[in-house]
């Protein structure tokens, strides 16, 4: 079997050797002085150096941008090999890994690329002539981040007669092999007796082309089954909205893109491509409208299909619920308006993992089918399905589509072998292929649609035809059939992108908030006062957050350029939602009936809070006031150099009204011996003199809940990754690096309402800065942290080791959570030692747990009893000045004796990130109250995501979810009487169930309709 296999093989290289020259043997160093235009062989070609190859046989240079210079002098043989090549056309086909090349020929600059367009298929002459000499340069300039590679050169001879080039038949050969290996074995003694006759070929005799002719014959006979199966081809072009490029790069991207896609669908009318991101043909609707136009009229002739879902293709581990319902909301709405078109595919191919919700989520926008690639990424486990039934914990289900890689060409024998493996692990009969250069855009090139048409007529190779993944979809058969994947789609690499460019995750999480929180008052101010509701600020607010949520820019793995255009643009959106927020709370405090004040200096105080449920804790006002209830009961208070604090309890979405006094401030003296310990009603802890750690923390019924010092910093050497931005070293825990130490521990404050110590810590030339803050009110221990961070290539994590024996640590992902394993039991498990999670993390058993809760973190880990959150990186690649400065963040311990569902961690979290606002008012005589519940409900499991008016019409949507995992009944209470009306999905348009029941997991919208006062 061996010997037999080998005769195919040797019999493929054979046809192969006969129209195709390896050119890499053949290249010199040219200098860098060279010529482009000139005579190579005047300027002494034949002096320079022959170019050395690697084990690879890759011509490889230094990484930093460097220039290369190949010069390569060939002249035309009569023969290649023995097979005469006079009149056949001549192709150089290149590969290479260069952020820039240049191709010369015969001192004319053909061709450019770059890293992603990094092969090309030159035609150097349409009827080779023997003895005619081609002069071949090429400038190659080295990534920043990796040496540079010609990986491949080569000459091809190609036949423009019935009997194609011997290479192309020798593809042939390789494609009827691989199928018969991979589907039916049964053909490979047929094959092996061919390829055992024809090895004694001798291509410079006479009757050559008869006997090729012959061989053609006896394989298309073989093959008679490939042609029965069928790739779909839909032209395709990635086009990342910024990278390693700035975005006003991308427009002019898209618009060659664009535009070359529309001139070769008039030479080639069989030419189908598809695009995604409605973000982009905004753009391109309003600065190149004859574009546009064009673009329309391919998409109402089905040449031209958007696939599109969400706004932009989103990072999807980091963002919000509500993100992704407005990233499909806008999306859709978009493409519906203008393009004309219901999109019922999400096309996601380069995101880094998926969120479990995100079936239930695109369902609720009339998305079916969700396509990625990025499985194929994984650096562990090979993902078991290529298209399956995928499902979210509430029970919503899409059709998922494992795809073709993407920025691939017509390469028959790639395009073969993925058929194959989709047969294998489908059933299915018909592939789908995506030509076209990607990320940097391209698009599909004349080449390979010259190359598809080619292999078209091939009897050897499947059907090929272009059409829309709609039509495709369309074929696939009987869903039911399918596995179900009940699960999140974890991504087995770029596991750093949950935390590098940490300013970056800092103000997603704050436009996410001040956004939540903008819409909820505006909505009330406008019901209430009939205020005006900034529609327009609010879209341009959320449409700027949702870009910056690209795949690229949220992760942190673009280059400095990209986060000089993202952070004003977040900023804008903050200082929008913030405006909004303030100009809403302003209409409702005019509004408002105040009785006479306790003192004759008193001035009207108003606490805002956003979400449902009463809320009790310690709020800081600036200034030094004395603080009175509305019955004049003055209120216990603590002073701070700069603030006042007071305990206070203010109702579900509504509002406190207090007085305040100036007052002249009595600031308790600090007694710097006292102990380094900390207690409330939930919980004590004890700090270590010697490291700032935690020595034990304590829960209500005091049991222990550490094993060993608790919040405890660990830094770790994190490099010699590749994707620098992306990757966590998977071997980080075997290169620890010295625990920052400790440079002073000193109380700040010590009650009686609110305690502060802070402790500074150094490690090398980094100083961390943290308070243990401590509250009568609240029920966790906050850790306010500044980090002045100056490491590169360190990965830091805090970490705390517990006394919970549980097998899995639970997190939160948008609307809901979900349970890994602690200890792991399977390859894929072992893979998810970096994972990603929203506010919180938790881990319990039967007797209570341990949470953490955070403002703007991302990453965690928890191994044996271990739970840690990662706080920063220090990757240089593609941003040499990533993460460094300053840092400022909270997380928060939150002891707890029952399980995370009963213990609340889930509103405590929301809590944590969406603070109660204070903001004076004015003497008014209004039909408000001073104290109002304007809205809650009764069931503590139910978040509210949005309380917004609708994007079209003047009507109003409560939208919430269920978060523990337990039916719940919507109620409205408060001092006014709701309605809730009808149903909403998430296009807010009306189902026909109009049920207040949430099932588990459920995310839900509803309407809700104008109160009326109660008497």
């Amino acid at each position: 079997m061996k010997a037999d296999t080998a005769a195919i093989a040797a019999l493929v290289t054979l046809l192969r050797r006969q129209t195709e020259v390896d050119l890499q043997p053949h290249w010199r160093l040219a200098p860098a002085t060279v010529q482009a235009e000139g005579c190579l062989i005047a300027q002494g070609f034949e002096t320079w150096s022959i170019a050395e190859r690697n084990e690879k046989q890759h011509i490889a240079w230094p990484r930093g941008q460097k220039t290369l210079w190949l010069a390569c002098c060939w002249t035309i043989p009569d023969r290649c090999d023995r097979w005469p090549v006079a009149d056949m056309a001549l192709r150089l086909a290149l590969t290479w890994w260069a952020e820039a090349a240049e191709v010369y020929v015969d001192g004319q600059l053909v061709q450019t690329g770059d890293l992603f367009d990094c092969s090309s298929r030159v035609l150097l002459r349409d009827m080779a002539q023997p003895g005619d000499r081609l002069q071949l340069l090429l400038r190659l300039v080295s990534p920043g981040h990796d040496d540079g590679a010609l990986v491949r050169s080569q000459l091809i001879f190609e036949s423009s007669t019935d009997l194609p080039e011997l290479s192309f038949l020798g593809q042939e050969l390789a494609v009827v092999n691989s199928f018969a290996e991979q589907l039916q074995p049964e053909l490979l003694p047929k094959l092996e007796a061919i390829a055992q006759s024809f090895a004694d070929l001798d291509c410079s005799q006479a009757d050559t082309a008869d006997r090729l002719a012959r061989l053609r014959d006896q394989l298309a006979a073989i093959a008679a089954p490939i042609r029965q199966r069928r790739v779909s081809l839909l032209g395709h072009a990635h086009l990342d909205l910024a990278w390693l490029w700035p975005v006003a790069e991308t427009w002019e991207a898209a618009q060659r893109t664009f535009e070359s896609v529309l001139q070769l669908q008039a030479a080639f009318p069989e030419l189908t491509f598809g695009h995604s991101t409605p973000a982009l043909y905004e753009w391109i609707e309003r600065n190149r409208p004859d574009l546009f136009v064009a673009i329309q009229a391919q998409i109402a002739a089905g040449r031209w299909e958007v696939n599109a879902g969400p706004w932009v293709e989103p990072e999807l581990n980091l963002v919000s619920a509500e993100s992704l319902v407005r990233q499909l909301l806008y999306g859709q709405r978009y493409s519906t308006e203008t393009l004309g078109v219901q999109n019922r595919v999400a096309w996601l191919p380069d995101s880094f993992g998926f969120c479990w919700q995100l079936p239930q989520l695109l369902q609720q926008a009339g998305i079916d089918t969700f396509v990625t690639q990025k499985l194929r990424w994984n650096d562990s486990t090979q993902f078991p399905h290529g298209l399956f039934r995928w499902r979210s914990p509430d029970g919503s289900e899409v059709l998922a589509l494992m795809s073709a890689p993407i920025g691939t060409g017509i390469d028959p024998e790639a395009i073969a072998n993925y058929s194959w493996e989709w047969e294998q692990q489908t059933g299915s009969q018909e592939s789908l292929w995506l030509p076209g250069v990607g990320d940097h855009g391209g698009g599909p090139t004349r080449d390979m649609l010259e190359q598809a048409r080619r292999w078209q007529q091939s009897p050897c190779f499947p059907q090929l035809q272009f059409e829309t993944l709609t039509a495709y979809l369309e074929r696939l058969g009987d869903r039911d059939r399918l596995p179900v994947w009940n699960n999140e789609l974890y991504l087995e690499f770029h596991r750093g992108c949950y935390t590098s460019h940490a300013d970056q995750k800092a103000y997603n999480r704050q436009a996410e908030t001040a956004l939540y929180s903008a819409e909820v008052w505006a909505s009330f101010a406008s019901l209430l006062t009939g205020a005006d509701y900034p529609k327009v600020n609010l879209e341009a607010a959320w449409k700027a957050t949702l870009f910056n949520q690209f795949h690229d820019i949220l992760p942190g793995s673009a280059i400095p350029e990209v986060y000089a255009d993202a952070d004003p643009e977040w900023q804008q959106a903050i200082a929008t939602a913030h405006q909004v927020k303030s100009e809403a709370l302003t209409a409702i405090a005019a509004h408002i009936a105040w009785t006479a004040p306790p003192r004759s200096t008193a001035q009207p105080w108003l606490i805002f809070n956003d979400l449902p449920g009463d809320r009790s804790t310690v709020i800081a006002i600036d200034g030094h006031w004395r603080i009175f209830d509305l019955s004049g009961q003055e209120l216990p208070s603590q002073f701070t150099p700069t603030e006042t604090l007071v305990a206070v309890t203010v109702s579900g979405m509504g509002w406190l009204g207090l007085w305040r006094e100036a007052a002249i401030a009595t600031i308790q003296a600090i007694d710097p011996t006292a102990p380094l310990h900390l207690s409330n009603d939930w919980l004590s802890a004890e700090i270590d003199p010697e490291t700032g750690d935690l020595l034990q923390l304590r829960d209500r019924q005091g049991r222990e809940l550490l094993d060993g010092q608790g919040n405890q910093y660990q830094r770790f050497q994190d490099q010699g990754q590749y994707w620098d931005a992306w990757n966590i070293d998977p071997a980080y825990e075997q290169h620890p690096l010295p625990s920052p130490e400790l440079q002073s521990l000193t109380w700040l404050e010590q009650g009686p309402l609110r305690w502060r110590l802070r402790r500074i810590l150094s490690c090398d030339r980094s100083t961390i800065t943290q308070d243990y803050v401590l509250t009568v009110a609240d029920p966790w221990l906050k850790l306010e942290t500044t980090i002045d961070w100056q490491q590169r290539h360190e990965l830091l994590k805090v970490a705390f080791p517990t006394t919970v024996s549980a097998p899995v640590a639970t997190y939160e992902m948008a609307a809901g959570a979900i349970a890994r394993a602690r200890q792991p039991q399977t390859p894929a498990e072992a893979a998810q030692w970096e994972v990603p999670a929203l506010r919180w993390a938790d881990l319990s058993d039967l007797q209570g747990g341990l949470a953490i809760l955070n403002d703007c973190k991302y990453g965690y880990d928890c191994r044996d009893r271990q739970l840690r959150l990662t706080l920063l990186r220090g990757s240089t690649w593609p941003d040499p000045q990533a993460d460094l400065g300053q840092h400022q963040f909270a997380y928060a311990i939150y002891p707890h004796p029952d399980s995370w569902q009963a213990a609340g961690v889930a509103p405590l979290a929301r809590r944590l990130n969406q603070p109660l606002t204070g903001q004076p008012a004015p003497f008014a005589q209004g039909a408000l109250q001073p104290s109002q519940t304007l809205l809650n409900w009764n069931a503590d499991q139910l978040l509210p995501l949005a309380l917004k008016r609708s994007e079209t019409g003047d009507r109003w949507l409560l939208r919430c979810y269920e978060a523990i995992g337990q039916t719940a009944e919507l109620v409205l209470t408060g001092d006014r009487t709701w309605q809730i009306g009808a149903r909403l999905d998430g296009l807010e348009q009306p189902l026909s169930s109009s049920s207040t029941e949430v099932q588990p997991w459920q995310i839900a919208s509803f309407e809700l309709l104008q109160p009326t006062q109660e008497n």
